[in-house]
């Protein structure tokens, strides 16, 4: 619920993930190249036998293919290194120009039951862009955790945990030897989702692009966002904008009399411009619905105390109210539904006692 920037802690953010983009490409350059210099030469080579294959026997597919494929091998792959690194607002204009090279109907088809990869998409994402490969490696565990996810919450919703976690590495035949070792071997597994912000299944020359792949939870990624199509201007992106700056939770005025008991709202902040429809994406409002009593109890306590910080009574105030919540902005994603806390106290705070973006462990 802030930007991946906001999360991190070291001293330059942006240039952390520059370093890191960066690395990701070298990582991938060369099978990337490879791949695509394999699926163009394998679409002249064998024209027919392609042309059947991944283009639904079209010749004009087959041309539109090669030179999506010269498009992104021009000037030294220069667009390709593009794909890996671009930030989200550059990403959407080097989506939209393959878009102009490329039909939909080459990367996917509309079925009863969804959207559906076709074989030239498919070969995409197996021959470039190896999202398989890199999901199952240990680089995958290493990448997040330099991007602070070893123990955060998912950025869609601050309401589920997210782990990467070193575990023991299962050996085949290991048992059967009978054999112990004094020092196991360990891997990092990543105990969350992975979203593409642009799905694979549409934009599958994206599978692998850094700032395209958002850690999320399984409810966020897999029950609710499925294949939706995102955009910068319909939907908050993690790596972009922060859902902090767009909204924030608030309880109804008749639970703070005590008339009744009310809800805890989200609203669109007076600040905030852009059209946004994260809300429903991922129906943060029905996450949040049961949790009008936890707010009510936090607004009795808060009124319990508030003459502790009249007093200057900082500490007891935070013992009494503020365990567990953290008022500093850039500390949202390490505690689940820490915005949730963070707004109500803020909403409380009508006397303006604390200091919203330095207090808290």
């Amino acid at each position: 619920m802030i930007s991946i920037q906001s999360h991190l802690s070291v001293p330059d953010p942006q240039r952390h993930l520059d370093a890191l983009s960066d690395s990701h490409w070298q990582r991938y350059r060369d099978s990337a190249v490879a791949g695509c210099r394999e699926i163009a030469a394998e679409s002249k080579a064998k024209p027919v036998k392609y042309r059947r294959r991944y283009a639904n026997n079209e010749v004009a597919a087959v041309a539109r293919q090669q030179k999506f494929f010269e498009f992104l091998l021009d000037d030294g792959e220069k667009k390709l290194k593009r794909l890996f690194v671009a930030e989200p607002p550059e990403l959407a204009t080097l989506s939209a120009e393959i878009m102009g090279l490329l039909h939909p109907g080459d990367l996917y088809a509309k079925t009863r039951s969804g959207l559906q990869q076709t074989p030239f998409g498919r070969h995409l994402i197996d021959k470039v862009f190896r999202y398989e490969a890199f999901r199952n490696s240990a680089y995958c565990g290493r990448l997040f955790e330099q991007l602070e996810f070893s123990e955060a919450t998912c950025p869609y919703c601050n309401y589920h945990m997210l782990h990467v976690l070193e575990v023991p590495k299962e050996e085949p035949g290991a048992m059967a030897t009978g054999k112990a070792r004094t020092k196991p071997k360990t891997e990092l597994r990543t105990y969350f989702q992975i979203d593409h912000f642009h799905p694979k299944v549409t934009h599958p020359f994206l599978a692998l692009s850094f700032y395209n792949l958002i850690p999320s939870c399984y409810s966020c990624n897999s029950q609710d966002k499925l294949a939706q199509q995102f955009s910068i201007d319909t939907h908050v992106h993690p790596y972009h904008e922060s859902f902090d700056d767009v909204y924030e939770f608030r309880l109804s005025l008749r639970a703070m009399w005590g008339m009744a008991q009310g809800e805890v709202g989200i609203h669109r902040k007076a600040t905030a411009t852009a059209k946004d429809d994260s809300l429903s994406a991922f129906r943060l409002r029905e996450k949040y619905r049961s949790y009008a009593p936890l707010a009510i109890n936090l607004h009795q306590r808060f009124l319990r105390y508030e003459s502790r910080l009249r007093t200057g009574e900082l500490q007891l105030f935070h013992d009494a109210v503020l365990q567990g919540v953290s008022l500093n902005p850039h500390h949202i994603l390490r505690t689940e539904r820490a915005k949730l806390k963070r707004d109500l106290i803020r909403q409380f705070d009508v006397a303006g006692y604390l200091d919203f973006d330095s207090i808290g462990p």
